[in-house]
């Protein structure tokens, strides 16, 4: 009785043990950091992590007037997507008709979102300045990515200087300020402004 009640024991703990990785791994595919910076939600396609974003509200109710976030949801093809945040939309339509009549205005829409989009491609930010520039998905327009260093003092009276990269977009219009959010079928990088179209040179 006592070999088959230690049995037990070390069945259940495995068992255990067993579903307690299981639930890392689904944790790991759902918002853990990845090496390099980012956010792994390699369990959602671009489309589902845009539409479950609240900074990114604005530009999901963009992808969807646009007609594009099936493709978005498509696990057969690569998006790098450049996903400006509620604050950067406010920052260009101040008020709540400037905004509304941008949205009601399909080609203005279809126009932004698809510039705002690299097809075919995941480019992870430490890679934007070497592909620039990127072709976008709104017809002969790219986009124009450079790594800039800057430097802030750090902690204490003898703080070492501490340098950090910063991506800015077509010549600092914009700045990647949440790169690397991985989905399975692409990569997502916050900026905190809306791009304006610039034509492939």
């Amino acid at each position: 009785m006592r070999k088959k009640s230690i049995i037990s024991m070390l069945a259940a703990l495995f068992l255990t043990a067993g579903f307690m990785a299981g639930c890392s791994d689904d944790d790991d595919n759902n918002g853990n950091p990845i090496a390099g910076g980012g956010v792994d939600k390699t369990g959602k396609t671009v489309a589902q992590v845009i539409k479950e974003d609240s900074d990114l509200s604005i530009f999901a109710e963009a992808v969807e007037r646009a007609g594009l976030m099936d493709m978005l949801n498509n696990k057969d093809q690569k998006w790098t997507v450049f996903a400006p945040t509620n604050d950067a939309f406010n920052a260009k339509y101040p008020t709540e008709e400037a905004l509304e009549e941008f949205l009601d205005n399909q080609a203005a829409v279809d126009s932004l979102v698809r510039y705002h989009i690299v097809p075919y491609r995941e480019i992870l930010a430490a890679n934007l300045e070497n592909e620039s520039p990127m072709s976008t998905l709104l017809p002969s327009t790219e986009i124009r990515a450079e790594n800039v260093i800057t430097t802030e003092a750090g902690e204490g009276e003898e703080g070492e200087e501490i340098e950090t990269t910063v991506v800015k977009l077509n010549y600092g219009q914009a700045i990647v300020i949440e790169p690397n959010t991985k989905a399975n079928n692409g990569v997502i990088h916050e900026i905190d402004r809306v791009l304006n179209i610039r034509s492939a040179d």
